[in-house]
């Protein structure tokens, strides 16, 4: 997608399974800082961002994402697809955490990305299998990294 044929109306479509494992993909590419947040951090950050006091801009947050370090973009069109992604996702953790619900089984209702960090799920047998040792986040607690992350961006505004 060139710069000419990018339509702002597409970062409002929810994005699919398929759109998040892509999301998730581009996050732990190889041009991708070790530093990055995974899926699940970035979750936290993103509906951190929306329940934020104020506006943070993506000037504040995007290194943020990346751990502070700067992306190495391999082209134009991953960049784009990248930042596409993003701000889909975004739009729809505001949409869901906006929306007038009554029950947390609304369909409208915001539903955190959690991974399934359990001993024997999919991840850990990965981990193992590549030789990693470290312990396993427990559940949720890389989205309350992200969440958190979010609100020391503005802690001032938090405090008051």
């Amino acid at each position: 997608m060139t710069p000419q044929q990018f339509d702002p109306s597409s970062t409002m479509q929810p994005l699919t399974d398929d759109d998040l494992d892509e999301l998730a993909d581009l996050l732990g590419a190889d041009w991708a800082p070790e530093t990055t947040m995974d899926i699940e951090q970035l979750d936290g950050l993103l509906a951190g961002l929306v329940c934020s006091p104020r506006v943070l801009m993506p000037s504040v947050y995007l290194p943020e994402i990346f751990g502070g370090e700067e992306p190495a973009f391999p082209d134009t069109a991953t960049a784009q697809r990248f930042f596409e992604l993003l701000m889909r996702r975004n739009n729809q953790i505001a949409t869901a955490l906006n929306a007038p619900i009554e029950r947390l089984d609304d369909p409208r209702a915001y539903v955190p990305l959690l991974l399934d960090w359990s001993p024997d799920g999919e991840i850990a047998r990965s981990l193992v299998a590549a030789g990693d040792r470290e312990p396993l986040p427990l559940a949720g607690e890389l989205w309350a990294r992200g969440f958190l992350h979010a609100v020391s961006l503005a802690r001032e505004d938090w405090e008051d």
